[in-house]
C-alpha cells in the first residue's frame, strides 16, 4: 500500500521516442503502481482494458473518451489503492494536459532525450512499425533513417516548445517534479527515485522486460551520414556524435 502522505497519481511528460514505453512498463511492475499509457491521444484511448471498460470506451472511440476527460480523471484520483499514471505527449488533448498541470497532486516526471537520437529513432520505428522491443526478440530496426534538415529543425522545436511550457508552468506554480533522461533508464536507481517520490517501496526490484531501441551509434543508423554531418558541423558543432567522428 503506498503512501497516502506523498503523490495521489503522476504524469510523464515525453515524446515519442524517448523512452516511455520502457519506464512504464518498469513502473507498471510495482505492486503498488498502476501505470497506464497514452490516455489522451487524439487517435486513441491508451488507458488498460480495465479502466476502458469501466466507461465503456472503446479503444478507438476517441469522441466519447473526449467528452469524459474530467470524469476520467477524477476516476485517476479516486483510487486509494494504487498510485496511477499516465503518458501526456505534444498534441494529446490540450485540456487533459491543463488540468493535469493544475493538479499539485499530481507527480509530474519529465522524460527527455537528444532529439537527433530520439528523430532518428522515430523515423525507423514508423519505417518498421516497430514501437518497442521485448529482451528476447531483436531490438535493431533493420532500416537506416534518411536525415532531413528541415524535418528536423521543426522535430527538434516542437519538443523544445513542449517542454518549455510544461516548466514554466512548473515553475511559477512551485510544483515538484522528476527529471529523468533517456539514458538513465537503464539504471534503476532512476526507478527508484520516481518510487521513493511517489511514497512507494523504493527498493522493489524491477525487472528488463523491454530494450532500448536504436542502440548502434547514429553512424550506424542514419543512410546519408553526410548530410547528417554538415548539419552539426553548421547548427551543432558541440554534439557528441560529431566529437567522436573528428576524434576518429
Amino acid at each position: 500500500m503506498h503512501n497516502k502522505a506523498e503523490f495521489a497519481n503522476f504524469v510523464i511528460f515525453g515524446t515519442m521516442r524517448s523512452g516511455s514505453n520502457l519506464l512504464v512498463d518498469f513502473l507498471d511492475q510495482h505492486p503498488d503502481i498502476v501505470c497506464h499509457g497514452e490516455v489522451f491521444n487524439q487517435a486513441f484511448f491508451g488507458a488498460k482494458p480495465e479502466f476502458r471498460e469501466r466507461f465503456n470506451i472503446g479503444h478507438n472511440d476517441v469522441h466519447k473518451r473526449n467528452s469524459k476527460v474530467d470524469e476520467i480523471l477524477r476516476e485517476f484520483s479516486s483510487n486509494n489503492r494504487f498510485v496511477s499514471g499516465l503518458k501526456m505527449f505534444p498534441g494529446h488533448i490540450e485540456r487533459a494536459r491543463n488540468l493535469l498541470l493544475e493538479d499539485v497532486n499530481w507527480l509530474k516526471i519529465l522524460l527527455k532525450r537528444d532529439h537527433l537520437n530520439s528523430y532518428v529513432s522515430f523515423l525507423q520505428a514508423y519505417g518498421t512499425n516497430r514501437w518497442f522491443a521485448k529482451v528476447d526478440t531483436e531490438a535493431s530496426y533493420g532500416v537506416k533513417a534518411i536525415f532531413s534538415e528541415s524535418e528536423f529543425l521543426q522535430y527538434s522545436h516542437a519538443i523544445s516548445k513542449f517542454f518549455q511550457y510544461i516548466e514554466k508552468v512548473l515553475r511559477e506554480t512551485h510544483q515538484r517534479f522528476v527529471c529523468v533522461r533517456y539514458m538513465e533508464l537503464g539504471d534503476h536507481s532512476a526507478l527508484r527515485r520516481i518510487s521513493k517520490t511517489l511514497g512507494v517501496d523504493p527498493d522493489f526490484e524491477f525487472e528488463s522486460r523491454l530494450v532500448k531501441q536504436g542502440s548502434l551509434s547514429l553512424t550506424d543508423r542514419v543512410e546519408n551520414l553526410e548530410d547528417l554531418i554538415s548539419f552539426l558541423r553548421r547548427y551543432r558543432p558541440d554534439h557528441p556524435l560529431l566529437k567522436r567522428i573528428i576524434a576518429i
